[in-house]
């Protein structure tokens, strides 16, 4: 009998961290739609090096997968980035930030960020939200994880296109 409620505990106990971890993956799917107006990195991921060169047909050949697979894999890029985010931002804390990002106010804040518009068109409340929000252990943590991510941009790069490579090897 008490093997079976510790098996039961178990199982239990199991099934909630697949929970969390669906939980966490949706909660990132969120987060990372509400940041697209702060970066968007499909656009980033589509500078001239991908851009055909004349008498370069192997080149070519290989831009063309990479292309195909940022157009159709992105998912998988942001895949790399989930490890890195999960050690830094807990569930909630992910939440609490996309909820900040999405409000009217986070979005100005984006569109401050961004240059896009200056602070003297902010009202001292939204200016007094801004700097609680965004100077909160949340934000903190954010900066911490773009902080890794810049730091292994090409290994992540190098991972992402090795999946590119691969995937369209399988598929010949």
């Amino acid at each position: 009998m008490k093997r079976n409620f510790i098996l039961a505990l178990f199982l239990l106990f199991n099934a909630n961290i697949a929970f969390a971890t669906d939980e966490y993956i949706e909660e990132f799917t969120s987060f990372k739609e509400t940041f697209k107006a702060f970066y968007n990195f499909e656009e980033g991921l589509n500078p001239d090096f991908l851009k055909d060169e004349p008498n370069n047909p192997e080149l070519n050949s290989h831009r063309a997968i990479l292309r195909n697979c940022i157009s159709n894999d992105i998912g998988h890029l942001y895949s790399l980035f989930l490890p890195i985010f999960k050690k830094h931002l807990t569930l909630n804390e992910l939440k609490r930030l996309r909820h900040n990002l999405g409000t009217d106010t986070g979005r100005k804040y984006i569109k401050f960020s961004n240059g896009e518009i200056k602070e003297s068109s902010l009202t001292q409340d939204e200016i007094i939200f801004i700097n609680s929000s965004f100077n909160s252990p949340e934000m903190e943590a954010f900066v911490t994880v773009t902080d890794e991510i810049v730091t292994k941009t090409a290994v992540l790069t190098n991972e992402f296109i090795e999946y590119c490579v691969n995937k369209e090897r399988v598929a010949k």
